[in-house]
């Protein structure tokens, strides 16, 4: 037993294995509340994708594997026929995209799901209610150490949004990225935001469009994602969890989502 230590100064029991938490950036609240969502930083996950697989299978879940050509998609262990699009909202869901997934279970009190961030893996809680943090955070906890996919020690750190703001979230002072490509990146629900913020998804890559500066090459880190290019403009389809990250580059003069044509005004 290790006890959970934080600016909250909670205290959470998990009997599984021993598991040392430090927490930053949570103050001192002690709820969790109807009005936000979550994301917590929880570092990389310790499960293979295969075993992860197998796993939700025998649970049930509705499973969407990108990476082979075409999608494969199932129903527990049964293979599915249904579009992808009908499975992305199972209240039990998992995403496989080559080496990174996204796991969400949708319990009756709040939803959690995990997925790649910036550094490792993000944890986001979504409750329905209010609801004691401690409480909460132990049991989705539990769930992943069930699962396999936390190891012995974690260092996490909260951010928290609104869940219906009148303005999509700032993105990082001085990067060049359109903040409905950034509202993306830190939605509570990917697949749900894609179309509002105009983007199409590959899996848990989005397509996206780089103004380069005059002169100026794609990052090397994100050649391989290139889908069409000119002195100016390059499409690429980058991971969602890393579009900050490609709009940092020196060489990146704006990221914005591709233009659609718009039907004509009569």
């Amino acid at each position: 037993m290790k006890r959970y230590s934080g600016a909250m100064g909670l205290c959470l029991i998990l009997p599984l294995v021993t598991l040392a938490v430090s927490v930053r950036g949570v103050g001192t609240e002690s709820t969790l509340l109807e009005s936000h969502y979550y994301l917590v930083s929880i570092g990389s996950p310790t499960s293979s994708i295969q075993a992860l697989i197998e796993r939700s299978q025998d649970e049930g879940f509705a499973i969407v594997v990108h990476g082979d050509d075409p999608v494969t998609t199932y129903r527990g262990s049964e293979p599915s026929v249904e579009p992808e699009a009908a499975l992305l909202s199972a209240p039990m869901l998992l995403v496989v995209d080559g080496e990174r997934f996204l796991l969400r279970v949708r319990e009756t009190t709040f939803t959690y799901e995990m997925r790649p961030g910036s550094t490792g893996y993000d944890l986001v809680l979504v409750p329905g209610e209010e609801l004691p943090t401690a409480e909460t955070l132990q049991s989705v906890l539990l769930a992943l150490q069930e699962r396999g996919l936390i190891g012995s020690s974690l260092e996490m750190t909260f951010r928290s949004y609104p869940k219906n703001p009148e303005k999509p979230p700032l993105p990082p002072q001085g990067v060049a990225i359109d903040s409905a490509l950034y509202a993306l990146e830190v939605a509570a629900d990917w697949f749900a935001t894609a179309p509002i913020a105009g983007v199409s998804l590959d899996g848990l890559s989005a397509e996206v469009v780089v103004e380069k500066l005059p002169g100026m090459e794609i990052p090397a880190a994100f050649a391989s994602m290139v889908i069409s290019e000119t002195d100016e403009l390059a499409k690429l389809l980058v991971p969602i969890h890393d579009l900050t990250e490609l709009a940092r580059s020196p060489s990146v003069g704006y990221l914005r989502a591709p233009y659609r044509p718009q039907p004509a005004v009569p």
